[in-house]
C-alpha cells in the first residue's frame, strides 16, 4: 500500500503528460526486469554466502567440548 500511494501520482502525471498509458506499463515492465535482474545478481550470491557462514558457525558448535555440569 505504501509503494503504490507514492507512485500511482507519479503513474497519473506520467499518463497525463504523454496521453497514454503505454509509458506507465513499460515502466511497470522494466522495474520488474530490474528486480529480477537483481535477484539473481544480488541476492542468491548474498543468500549463498549467509547460508555458508551459517553452515560453519553450525560446524564449530557441533565439534567444541561439551561440559557437563555434574
Amino acid at each position: 500500500k505504501g509503494t503504490a500511494a507514492l507512485l500511482v501520482p507519479a503513474a497519473n502525471y506520467l499518463q497525463q503528460s504523454s496521453g497514454s498509458w503505454d509509458g506507465v506499463f513499460l515502466l511497470a515492465a522494466g522495474a520488474n526486469i530490474l528486480a529480477s535482474i537483481l535477484a539473481i545478481a544480488v541476492l542468491k550470491p548474498w543468500r549463498k554466502r549467509v547460508v555458508a557462514q551459517a553452515l560453519a558457525v553450525s560446524d564449530e558448535t557441533k565439534s567444541a567440548p561439551r561440559i557437563v555440569a555434574a
